[in-house]
């Protein structure tokens, strides 16, 4: 399965009140802002959110900012107030609301089901059809779900380290030792036992896929992904690799 980079203006924020009309009424936040002219719609290309399957927990949120592509690495931005015809499947597990710009907002409520993915349908300009997958997991019972980058060590060479570490909460994950538009190096499955710290990887499919690559043991301790027993990511296109301990981010 091919996987490539989320983009990075697709973010986790803390949401504004809704916005109301004059007279005080709230606005129907599933309703575009925008219409006719103040929405372009560029042919010879796809409109999307992202690539990725974003992972959320309870409680996050995730702006829907609107892309046209021609191709993987060129996005356009498109007017987000454009986006309308909000809807999710199922329905209680997002609430919708918009920034000042327009843009919807998707908040993934107590509702949601751990492990189940949501589908979001909306609608740019009224015409054309942008779908997103969200799939939402606690963090206690999977710590691994997030970014992950290598840190410096003095026995790696700055080449050598893996700048991003992807793991989803589909059970995907993604690795880059040098991360560029929605370059990735390989991608695949994983599978974490949090009883026995063993990570499996099954690489399936990249750009370069090491046979160095070793499940083994991991340990998570200070927001750190520290490998241990062999447990290897790989080396890179140059032939190098790092053991150094991995620092997770946002």
């Amino acid at each position: 399965m091919k996987h490539f980079l989320g983009l990075v203006a697709l973010s986790v924020l803390t949401l504004a009140a809704c916005e109301t009309t004059s007279g005080g009424t709230a606005k129907d936040p599933t309703i575009a802002t925008l219409s006719g002219e103040a929405c372009p719609t560029p042919d010879q290309g796809g409109y999307l959110y992202s690539f990725d399957r974003p992972s959320l927990q309870v409680g996050d949120s995730y702006t829907l900012p609107p892309y046209f592509s021609t191709h993987p690495g060129s996005f356009d931005s498109l007017p987000p107030g454009c986006v309308g015809e909000l809807s999710a499947s199922p329905a209680e597990a997002v609430s919708w609301s918009r920034l000042e710009d327009g843009t919807a907002v998707a908040t993934i409520t107590e509702q949601a089901e751990i492990g189940k993915p949501i589908y979001l349908r909306t609608q740019y300009a009224g015409s054309e059809s942008i779908s997103l997958v969200l799939n939402v997991y606690k963090a206690k019972e999977n710590p691994l779900i997030g970014f992950w980058s290598q840190e410096k060590g003095e026995t790696c060479a700055d080449n050598a380290r893996i700048r991003e570490l992807i793991f989803n909460a589909d059970g995907t994950f993604s690795v880059t030792w040098t991360p560029f538009e929605s370059y990735k190096d390989y991608w695949g499955d994983y599978e974490y036992d949090l009883e026995t710290s063993v990570l499996t990887l099954t690489p399936d499919g990249g750009n370069h896929i090491p046979d160095t690559v070793k499940s083994g043991k991991i340990k998570l301790e200070d927001g750190k992904l520290i490998p241990l027993d062999g447990m290897s990511f790989g080396k890179n296109t140059q032939g190098k690799s790092c053991g150094a301990a991995f620092k997770g981010r946002g």
